[in-house]
């Protein structure tokens, strides 16, 4: 999934938080917006247990079978965060030229 996000301009980096390894997705313009992904086990429809990947809200991203719908949910939750700051910006930046 990070290389999936990478490719697409996101800025991914592994860090490892009590033990756990979480994704840590920001888009490089706004670095305080991001999300901290973690991969977990959950039931399948066989019974078994799958790996998906998850948000730090608990939101299941999509299978690790499948990083680009992962990745898919990382931007349908970052991208009007992003959008939102990005904007905010520009107005501030507009109003300071004024």
């Amino acid at each position: 999934m990070a290389s999936v996000l990478a490719d697409d301009g996101w800025t991914c980096t592994l860090r490892i938080t009590d033990g756990q390894p979480l994704l840590r997705v920001v888009d490089a313009r706004v670095p305080v917006v991001g999300e901290s992904v973690a991969v977990v086990l959950v039931p399948d429809a066989g019974g078994g247990r799958a790996a998906w990947f998850r948000s730090s809200a608990g939101v299941l991203l999509g299978p690790c079978a499948d990083p680009v719908r992962a990745a898919e949910g990382v931007r349908v939750l970052l991208g009007p965060w992003v959008g939102r700051a990005l904007a905010d910006a520009g107005r501030r930046a507009g109003g300071a030229a004024q």
